[in-house]
């Protein structure tokens, strides 16, 4: 049930990452190595959630680098934020929530991991 929980919140969070940057950075895009992390992070979440209902052997492995490296991503630019603050620009198109989105990309993706990890993989089925 832990990986079941991992898997549906991978791909809800995958996306929702996907969307949230392409409007953070609409009209105003970035150096494109800060953005293209977001991308990189959605698309393995994403692509590990598929694996889990496709019930492929690498499953719960894609899921645990998915939510490992998207901690990581969320982690260096909560630091990097922190230290020199929000984006003006960037955070009042978000509405001055921009911070409080970045430090809630943090917990989850650990507690997305811890899931992932605790979790029983799915029996695989032989399609002979």
């Amino acid at each position: 049930m832990a990986l079941r929980i991992s898997a549906i919140w991978a791909l809800l969070l995958g996306t929702v990452l996907a969307a949230l940057e392409i409007r953070a950075n609409w009209g105003n895009w970035q150096f494109w190595p800060f953005w293209l992390v977001d991308f990189v992070a959605s698309a393995l979440l994403v692509l590990g959630a598929l694996a889990y209902w496709r019930r492929h052997p690498k499953a719960q492995a894609l899921l645990a680098a998915g939510w490992a490296f998207t901690f990581g991503m969320a982690w260096m630019s909560f630091g990097l934020n922190l230290e020199s603050g929000p984006d003006p620009a960037r955070d009042e198109r978000l509405g001055g929530a921009y911070l409080l989105l970045v430090g809630s990309l943090v917990a989850s993706p650990l507690a997305g991991l811890v899931l992932t990890m605790i979790g029983k993989p799915r029996a695989t089925e032989k399609l002979d």
